[in-house]
């Protein structure tokens, strides 16, 4: 096991290999974001009763507070982040008295949990295991495939047996193992959807359920819920973190890191940034130094950099 870092225009970037140098898990702090376990000041703005919480405002972002206490709005409190923002939700937190602070480097948290060592790797060679570990499309030794697909009511996990000779329990064994190992690197949270091969036969499933009540042993985060009337396989895994599709797909914060990141590296005297208007707001609020372009016609994932 072995821990790699990489941190790099304001952004602390982690991964957690096994010992056959495989990542098992991505960790990832930013400095404008609002990361788990950051303990920071909230002003109180509203509160929405169907959510029986409050809406904090923080330097960073936006906060729920759920199930507070009552509080008076433009009251100023102390909260802890439990979970971090994504998409179109905000960071969740909780009610604390302790000092503002930053959550700790989780290179050295995950080196005192597993007592192993720190490397340091470079900005291209974490972008490379980042490139790799998001990849929807997985292909088993065994010939065995997993495909993977994100919506906005959750994730589903198709395997297919593909090119495989082994019967379908065994393909399906060998492909829970994967799934378990692609649930954690990727992060996936919420609802889970796995269309195990073969599962419609009913003979096979008490099977593949102890396989992957074995898979999901060592995470606490995971519930396993059991087969739904399609013949689908239900998990339910607590969100702390982003999902790691959330944190490097075509999101405006992972765009903004990776232009800061690339303009650090290209020394450019004096940079223009042509990028979508997200990002632009971004790069105008933490970097004015760097002249940008606003782009209206392209995703957000593009962005241009060159001498003004």
């Amino acid at each position: 096991m072995k821990i790699l870092q990489n941190k790099a225009g304001g952004e602390n970037r982690v991964a957690l290999t096994d010992d056959q140098g495989r990542v098992i898990s991505f960790a990832f702090q930013r400095d404008i974001s609002l990361n788990e376990g950051d303990i920071v000041s909230a002003r109180v703005v509203t509160f929405h009763p169907t959510l029986h919480g409050y809406f904090l405002e923080t330097e960073k972002g936006s906060v729920f507070l759920p199930d507070a206490a009552p509080l008076t709005e433009g009251q100023t409190i102390t909260v802890r982040i439990k979970r971090e923002a994504r998409a179109s939700k905000e960071a969740t937190a909780e009610r604390t008295t302790e000092a503002p602070s930053p959550a700790p480097d989780k290179a050295n948290v995950w080196a005192e949990m597993f007592k192993v060592g720190i490397d340091t790797i470079s900005t291209a060679d974490m972008d490379t295991l980042i490139a790799e570990a998001m990849t929807p499309d997985i292909y088993l030794d065994n010939g065995g495939e997993l495909h993977i697909e994100r919506t906005r009511i959750g994730w589903t996990i198709d395997v297919d047996s593909g090119r495989s000779r082994d019967d379908l329990t065994t393909v399906n064994k060998i492909a829970i193992v994967e799934v378990a190992r692609q649930v954690i690197l990727k992060n996936m949270a919420g609802l889970i959807l796995i269309d195990l091969a073969g599962s419609k036969r009913g003979r096979i499933r008490p099977v593949l359920e102890k396989a992957l009540q074995q898979a999901f042993a060592g995470d606490n985060r995971t519930t396993l819920s059991g087969w739904t009337p399609a013949g689908l396989f239900e998990i339910q895994r607590t969100r702390t973190t982003a999902s790691l599709w959330d944190s490097h797909g075509e999101q405006p914060v992972a765009v903004y890191y990776q232009i800061v990141r690339n303009w650090y590296t290209c020394r450019m005297g004096h940079p223009m940034v042509t990028a979508h208007p997200n990002v632009v707001a971004l790069l105008t609020k933490h970097h004015p130094e760097i002249a940008v372009k606003p782009c209206f016609d392209k995703p957000v994932s593009f962005f241009e950099i060159r001498e003004e």
